[in-house]
């Protein structure tokens, strides 16, 4: 009976060091990723600010010319479609 006991404290012990281990190690990439991400912000803020004029640019857009396409495409008649492939 204590022999079980003791098996249940030490997986239970084993199970808690593991999960504090897990909890430091995610503790620690988040730690990295907010200094990364601490970085970036103060990088942008030390910028030079810019317009938003600065960003855009004039695009010329030819007229739209359709070419051939222009040309009504004759629709069929269905007499003609009957007569061509033999049906009364």
């Amino acid at each position: 009976m204590r022999a079980h006991a003791r098996d249940q404290r030490e997986t239970l012990r084993a199970y808690q060091n593991e999960r504090e281990a897990d909890a430091a190690a995610r503790t620690h990439e988040l730690d990295a990723q907010v200094a990364e991400l601490s970085g970036l912000l103060h990088a942008v803020l030390a910028a030079p600010s810019f317009r938003l004029e600065q960003l855009t640019q004039e695009v010329r857009v030819p007229p739209f010319n359709p070419g051939p396409l222009s040309v009504p495409v004759v629709m069929p008649q269905l007499a003609d479609l009957l007569a061509r492939y033999g049906v009364n």
